[in-house]
């Protein structure tokens, strides 16, 4: 505590370096650019004052119509530390889908959650 840390993530191009075993389909999946419009305006409605959401409804954004086609579901836990609420809101429905993600404000937060259930990856914002 009271020390930082730095790490650097070197990540290979291609697929040569993997083995043929963990190679998936290469069959793309797009998602229509209907669902894509709407998500943009349901966005831009929700920073408006008079517009109340019900919680029987989900919100849909932006960032839930982008699906990247090389992404595979997997069972990897994240823990997101970042004090914005918009900013772990985003980064949660961008990764959601295919990692158990699990977001807090602060530090503290983030080594109580360490502690309860280390997760893969520990995403810090800033």
């Amino acid at each position: 505590m009271g020390k930082g840390s730095t790490f650097v993530v070197s990540i290979p191009k291609g697929r040569a370096h993997l083995p043929g075993n963990r190679l998936g389909s290469q069959q793309r999946m797009l998602k229509s650019t209907g669902v894509s419009a709407a998500a943009y305006v349901d966005e831009a409605l929700r920073w408006l004052p008079e517009v109340a959401h019900t919680p029987e409804a989900p919100q849909v954004f932006a960032s839930d119509s982008v699906q990247a086609p090389h992404v595979q579901t997997t069972s990897g836990r994240i823990l997101l530390v970042d004090d914005n609420a918009d900013m772990r809101g985003y980064v949660r429905r961008l990764l959601g889908d295919n990692y158990d993600v699990h977001a807090v404000s602060n530090g503290m937060d983030a080594l109580a959650a360490i502690r309860n259930q280390p997760p893969d990856l520990v995403l810090p914002m800033s």
